[in-house]
């Protein structure tokens, strides 16, 4: 956060921010300044900030509360804080000894693409947007704040109506007699559910607030009383509110016996909120079988205050009023919420999290799992409506991926160094649940999720093969995420030649006998230890480069900087080796003779692909066959050709063993020969330098 007043920049963690206080002399608050603050849910600052940049509440997603050390009917930078923001606030202006809290609903804005030609037709849902408007300058105009009231009652959002009401007659700051009766209209007709909500809330503020206006009948508090089956309500405000009433002792005998069954109901409040999740569960059990022990290796549990779902990959956690607000707008959406969490688990996202830029690898997942939600064939699954957005990007990322994977995903933005701007733009239209939890050095629950993909896999294939029609995606991102990846210094050991080298043998003495004849005869060892040993170690080696244009130049320098790192190491190579590393796309372009670590780190320093066409992989096992055949090799084992599998092959194998290297993710290795050897690797195996910087 930067703020114009002076001092050190602060250091902070941004998901560990839950309030900010800006100083009394704060002037400015800059662009991106609470970036990815995540869990920011109240916002403190006086009168003096005057300007509030671009940017500087993305992605704060459970912002709710702002507190203004202002008169409401001054100058201040509100305006600019709720164009920051679609979602709603909760403003309380604060002046000496008054409060004054206005309630600014929440709004989407939807673009359609309505033409090839990219003609963006812009939809506006929620009154949250007229509210924003009622400002002159800097100043909010409580008279046309008053009048939004009429919108909501047009779109029929009664709930939130009385909401507004509540607020606007808690402090009836420069309220119209026109007003306050407009107010009082809506409480009557709709203050029972309020009032529940309220008791649901334990929100005795404003419970008391409702009450002592009298605009309750008795059936509107009992079916309040009776409906709230959650909550933290404060039976002493309810008393007390009532007892300001002129009512009769029957009825305030009545009310207090409704308190004591809404004090009844509060027991049972953590096990309601989790009533939605548990319902979800089983319609998810009956309509996919074959996720039955991924979704009970989650079981759901309170303890963590969490804006949303989270998880730390042995528990679910959730908050009752988000998931209260997603049933109501379907139940449909909290089965996805509740199987995008799972799916992150059982795809193994938080182990593979470690050395990755933990903002774009949360965004890479969410893209991964809402593809792999979006292809489900399942109306349990079924989205609320069809994004434009996201149906363009999933056929952006296919061009150049056969599988939306998070980690091929992850590289393709890193390719494409995408900006922080569009890195939270995308967040906001895929995020669903916090990662905060996400435990990064935790091996038994990376295994155990393991173990469950493994078996989740081995379900489809055979006890619900007939039931898992519609769950294609699910079977290919559990392939490609169990897939075998190889150990690159182990899988290139395979290429080593026997050979003596000039080196101490340990082994081939006896040193009983050596230390006798040094005591015996003084400087005269009975047995010399030998000058040589024989080893298997790589000595003649070649590496070709697939330089066609769906390779990366990024990728190719990372993978050769891994192998350098490896020829630097004298366990896996001779100290002088012939290396010979070649281009080609649909010709050879290149062949480059290396003997030793210094000419690799030269030959990097001056590195530059060279091709970008077509794949044929023709043109280097010929010309490997013609160097062997000019005895260019002491003891050629083999060959590595690093691609993506696509491409043109020789029809016969050649007479030594040829190894296709590909990057898990991206690559199609069903394409590769029976003859040729196939190998996958990790991202962190060859992208060592490339995550690095």
């Amino acid at each position: 956060m930067r703020v114009t007043c002076g001092g050190p920049l602060p250091v902070h963690e941004a998901d560990s921010i839950r309030a900010v206080t800006l100083p009394k002399h704060a002037r400015t608050v800059g662009s991106y300044a609470f970036y990815n603050c995540r869990s920011l849910e109240e916002l403190t600052m006086t009168d003096s900030v005057s300007a509030f940049d671009g940017g500087s509440l993305m992605n704060c997603l459970s912002l709710h509360r702002i507190r203004l050390l202002a008169p409401p009917g001054g100058a201040t930078c509100l305006p600019k804080i709720l164009g920051e923001t679609a979602s709603e606030l909760d403003v309380r202006f604060l002046h000496g000894d008054t409060c004054t809290p206005l309630l600014f609903p929440a709004y989407t804005e939807e673009l359609e693409d309505l033409s090839p030609a990219h003609i963006f037709q812009r939809r506006i849902h929620g009154a949250g947007y007229s509210y924003r408007q009622c400002f002159d300058g800097a100043v909010l105009n409580l008279r046309q704040y008053d009048r939004a009231l009429s919108e909501l009652a047009e779109r029929h959002d009664f709930a939130i109506a009385a909401r507004v009401a509540v607020r606007r007659l808690a402090a009836p700051f420069a309220l119209s007699d026109s007003a306050r009766a407009d107010y009082l209209a809506v409480l009557r007709e709709h203050g029972g559910p309020l009032a529940c909500a309220l008791a649901k809330q334990g929100d005795s503020v404003s419970l008391h607030v409702l009450l002592s206006l009298s605009v309750l009948p008795d059936a509107g508090i009992d079916a309040a009383c009776t409906a709230a089956r959650e909550g933290r309500a404060d039976r002493c405000a309810l008393r007390a509110a009532h007892r300001r009433r002129p009512v009769k002792a029957a009825r305030t005998r009545k009310n207090i016996r409704s308190v004591r069954r809404l004090g009844h109901a509060v027991r049972t409040m953590g096990q309601y909120r989790a009533r939605n999740l548990f319902s979800a569960r089983s319609e998810l059990y009956m309509n996919l079988p074959f996720l039955d022990g991924a979704l009970a290796a989650l079981p759901v549990q309170d303890g963590f205050e969490t804006s949303s779902l989270a998880t730390d990959a042995k528990a679910l956690y959730f908050s009752g009023a988000w998931l209260a607000q997603r049933f109501e707008r379907s139940r449909t959406s909290v089965n996805r919420a509740y199987l995008h969490t799972v799916f992150h688990c059982l795809l193994r996202h938080p182990a593979k999290m470690r050395g990755r830029d933990r903002d774009l690898w949360s965004l890479a997942c969410d893209i991964a799992v809402e593809s792999l939600l979006d292809s489900l064939d399942y109306r349990c699954l079924a989205p609320d409506k069809t994004s434009v957005r996201r149906r363009s990007l999933y056929r952006s990322l296919h061009e150049h991926m056969p599988v939306l994977t998070a980690e091929a995903v992850y590289r393709h933005f890193r390719r494409e160094r995408m900006n922080s701007y569009d890195c939270a733009t995308l967040t906001r239209v895929f995020a669903v649940d916090e990662h905060t939890l996400w435990p990064e050095d935790d091996d038994d629950q990376d295994r155990r999720w393991q173990q469950q993909a493994q078996r989740t896999q081995t379900a489809m294939d055979t006890v619900f093969a007939s039931e898992a029609t519609g769950g294609e995606a699910v079977r290919e991102q559990l392939a490609v995420s169990a897939r075998r990846t190889t150990d690159y210094r182990a899988f290139l050991r395979r290429f080593s030649a026997l050979r003596e080298e000039t080196a101490i043998d340990a082994d081939s003495f006896d040193y009983g006998y050596y230390a006798y004849g040094l005591r015996r005869y003084g400087n005269m060892p009975l047995i010399e230890p030998l000058e040589t040993r024989e080893t298997r170690k790589i000595e003649d080696f070649v590496i070709a480069i697939d330089t066609s244009m769906s390779t990366s130049g990024e990728l190719v320098r990372a993978f050769l900087e891994r192998t350098c790192e490896l020829l630097q190491q004298n366990t896996s190579f001779f100290r002088r080796i012939n290396l010979r590393i070649l281009q080609c796309d649909d010709k050879l372009r290149s062949d480059k003779v290396i003997h030793d670590a210094k000419e690799f780190a030269d030959y990097m320093e001056h590195f530059e692909l060279i091709g970008q066409s077509a794949t044929d992989f023709r043109p280097v096992f010929e010309h490997v066959d013609r160097l062997a055949a000019e005895a260019a090799f002491h003891s050629l084992r083999g060959l590595i050709y690093f691609t993506d599998g696509l491409g043109l092959y020789p029809k016969k194998r050649p007479k030594y063993d040829a190894a296709f290297v590909m990057l898990d993710g991206e690559c199609w290795p069903d394409s590769v020969p029976p003859w040729g050897i196939r190998v996958i690797l990790r991202e962190d195996e060859i992208l060592t330098e490339l995550s690095q910087n």
